[in-house]
């Protein structure tokens, strides 16, 4: 692989594009062409305004590469929630119109994303923005003549599906959601799409695949001699999310990796207790660090997992299919 080359999962690429054929959604595998077509034009936009400075910049360099591997771990999230889309609505024995509704979300939740890399990238050095509030702007920006969310979907489709969509993207990762103004319909698909989202980036920290440096950027050795905090110890076994606004406690990296663990405090669908329970995941996240924890940590730590352990077997739904719900892993070569 050609570290200064987009190289985007083509076989897991295909292997969604298979499921979705064979589910009879091909409108949908031509929607991720074209987005793999936007990619890979953002790149060569990217690549133009560097070639343009003509100057032999190693940060810059470093910076372009390692703006195509964000790149590229972006969409593979993104075919993860998708993923994982599919055996939610396979799993919940959806009707076709809400399977499409659940798709289509996924496919787009977190279209921002590349916008927000290609808007950095073409403009080296400058802030990130929001990229919720970017792709719904690109999306579905009023003041145009023709949203560019038609040039993804029929018009059959965007009379149906143009309103979940926007909702779905809207929430799917804000703190707080006002589910008492939305439809019954709205909000299964936000909370569909909240419980996808979440469980990607879970299963992406325990999957070999994953380079873990790009997450922490310090070895587990290193991260496990930080000291936990006794406030998040408090949140943590109080079943509550770390609040990385609260500036009385540091958000280091002991505080971050322990912010992972309280996701599960933020789950919608029991199916997802029983997948996390089944497939031992909080076992498997602190396995990262379990060796080289000592003294109070290594106290402190083994409380967090048997409460953790402890709140999932007793959320479970003891659904047979929940084991259904990862997404696929290939193993590389």
């Amino acid at each position: 692989m050609n570290k200064n080359e987009l190289n985007l999962d083509k076989v897991y690429i295909d292997y969604i594009k298979k499921r979705l054929d064979g589910m009879g959604y091909h409108f949908i595998s031509l929607i991720i062409d074209k987005m793999v077509s936007f990619i890979e034009c953002s790149f060569v936009d990217i690549q133009i305004i560097l070639n343009s400075k003509s100057i032999n910049d190693e940060k810059i360099t470093k910076d372009f590469i390692d703006m195509l591997r964000v790149m590229e771990r972006k969409f593979l999230h993104m075919l993860q929630v998708i993923d994982i889309a599919i055996n939610l609505s396979e799993v919940n024995h959806y009707e076709s119109y809400r399977q499409i509704a659940n798709i289509l979300v996924a496919t787009f939740h977190d279209f921002g994303r590349i916008l927000e890399i290609h808007k950095v990238g073409t403009k080296m050095g400058s802030n990130k923005v929001n990229h919720t509030t970017l792709g719904l702007s690109y999306l579905f920006d009023d003041s145009m003549e023709r949203e560019r969310i038609k040039e993804y979907l029929s018009e059959e489709l965007y009379l149906i599906y143009r309103d979940l969509i926007y909702t779905g993207i809207e929430y799917h990762g804000t703190k707080d959601v006002p589910y008492g103004i939305l439809s019954p319909l709205a909000t299964s698909v936000v909370k569909d799409i909240r419980d996808a989202d979440k469980l990607a980036v879970m299963s992406s920290f325990v999957d070999p695949n994953t380079d873990m440096d790009t997450v922490f950027h310090m070895p587990f050795e290193e991260l496990a001699q930080i000291p936990i905090h006794d406030v998040t110890l408090k949140e943590i076994m109080s079943h509550k999310q770390i609040d990385r606004s609260n500036k009385d406690v540091p958000y280091d990296k002991m505080r971050q990796f322990i912010s992972h663990i309280g996701f599960i405090y933020d789950i919608n669908s029991p199916l997802l207790y029983d997948y996390l329970y089944l497939t031992h995941w909080v076992e498997r996240y602190i396995g990262h660090v379990r060796n080289y924890l000592r003294d109070e940590n290594q106290d402190k730590m083994y409380e967090i997992e048997a409460e953790c352990l402890d709140f999932l077997r007793k959320k479970q739904s003891h659904n047979i299919n929940a084991g259904k719900l990862g997404y696929k892993v290939f193993q590389k070569k």
